[in-house]
């Protein structure tokens, strides 16, 4: 449960997030964080003449480490406060395009998710204008700007499992690669079930396995890229694809070396006991390049 506040007068509103009260969701087109505070509203004792209409609030998602925000909304709302306490709550949605999540990801750094709320209610300060037989009249007297925080922190597991796969990242990928290979058959359901494995570690943030993923990935792409030769009529498109084919081989051949070298726990041992976050996505990425190629291959090179 998280806890944050903001003042009216001398009196502290409080507010609350239970772990319930986030979550995430995916239109299909665009990902956003929900979150509902639960609001308990109250003015100091004896105040008769001064109530306050609240209208919107406005709130700034933030990365609590390095302070970086992540979006930013306005939410409309209708509370009205003045002899009694109140008790209520609103969803703000918080919409995440790639760079809000990728950061999120990055600072994460497969540990729990840290958020700061910023809010800002917006609401009209109003004062009694005469009493007529019991009748009230209330009259606006100004604007005011109410200012608060809320700081959460979100469970790995919650992010990983829940909030992430909901958001529409079910893993890392920054390119589509196809799921099937017209050429490569059974030998590609085998690399993207590795790559999967990788994916979904470094999600975990299980950097050691992640790597360890990749290298069978790579390991297998190096194995089976050859086969791409196999199957292609065109003369021309085979005769390109063999001399570009085996420059690609060359560097596939080298960088799988580099990184088998890099990627090896007794190599790796004496410099530090575990692979960071910066080296697994490096890794990540390069075999995520190479699934990119040979996964565009089937549908490149069929055509004359």
């Amino acid at each position: 449960m998280a806890n944050g506040n903001f003042t009216i007068g001398a009196r502290s509103q409080d507010i609350t997030v239970l772990p319930e009260d986030i979550t995430t969701e995916h239109d299909g087109l665009r990902s956003f964080i929900k979150v509902f505070l639960r609001l308990k509203l109250k003015l100091n004792e004896g105040t008769k003449i001064t109530s306050f209409d609240f209208i919107n609030i406005h709130t700034t998602l933030l990365l609590l480490n390095g302070n970086i925000q992540l979006s930013s909304t306005t939410t409309p709302c209708a509370i009205k406060l003045f002899d009694k306490e109140v008790e209520t709550g609103i969803w703000v949605k918080f919409y995440m395009d790639d760079r809000s999540i990728f950061a999120a990801q990055k600072y994460r750094d497969g540990g729990d998710l840290k958020l700061r709320i910023d809010l800002t209610f917006t609401a009209l300060r109003k004062k009694v204008l005469n009493l007529n037989d019991n009748e009230t009249l209330w009259g606006i007297e100004r604007v005011e700007n109410f200012t608060g925080e809320v700081q959460l922190v979100v469970p790995k597991s919650y992010w990983v499992e829940k909030l992430l796969p909901a958001l529409g990242y079910p893993g890392f990928k920054l390119i589509e690669i196809p799921l099937t290979h017209l050429l490569l058959n059974e030998a590609y359901d085998n690399i993207i079930s590795e790559f999967n494995k990788a994916e979904s570690y470094f999600n975990k943030g299980d950097y050691n396995a992640c790597i360890a993923h990749c290298r069978n990935t790579m390991d297998t792409l190096k194995e089976n890229l050859k086969n791409l030769k196999n199957g292609i009529e065109s003369k021309t498109a085979f005769n390109w694809l063999q001399e570009i084919d085996t420059i690609t081989l060359t560097w596939i051949d080298t960088v799988n070396k580099s990184l088998s070298a890099i990627a090896s726990k007794t190599h790796h041992g004496g410099l530090k006991k575990d692979f960071t976050r910066v080296e697994a996505e490096s890794i990540y990425l390069v075999t995520l390049g190479l699934m990119n190629f040979v996964g565009q291959a089937s549908s490149d090179y069929s055509a004359d």
